[in-house]
């Protein structure tokens, strides 16, 4: 049967084993703690540079936004204008031309009487 000693060294050397692999897991926390970060700074150097570049384009956006719906109100406007124009012109010739039949029709109705006034009879 093996001596206190020998129990004792053997003990010993299970500790130093522990210690070591406590050391390793120490310094492999250590490592994934500086990755971690690391990649934390990198993720966001990215996020910064991609706010920037969302900012930079959304601005570009409005921009264009901005001037293509001023050249669309006033291609509306234009067109508004023609259409009124075009109204006007129509609704002139119509009251001509309604004038024109009530004055033929009212002639038509009292042609006897008004050749009968020009000749005098």
């Amino acid at each position: 049967m093996p001596t206190v000693e020998e129990r004792m060294g053997v003990v010993e050397t299970k500790v130093e084993h522990l210690n070591e692999k406590v050391d390793d897991i120490k310094q492999d926390v250590k490592d994934t703690k500086d990755s971690i970060k690391d990649n934390h700074e990198i993720i966001m150097k990215k996020l910064d540079d991609m706010e920037e570049k969302y900012e930079i384009n959304r601005d570009a956006f409005y921009q264009k936004f901005d001037k293509r719906k001023l050249e669309q109100d006033e291609a509306d406007h234009a067109l508004n204008k023609k259409i009124s124009s075009l109204e006007e012109f129509k609704m002139k010739w119509v009251y001509i031309i309604s004038g024109a039949a009530i004055v033929i029709g009212w002639v038509g109705a009292h042609g006897d009487h008004l050749i009968k006034m020009l000749v005098g009879k």
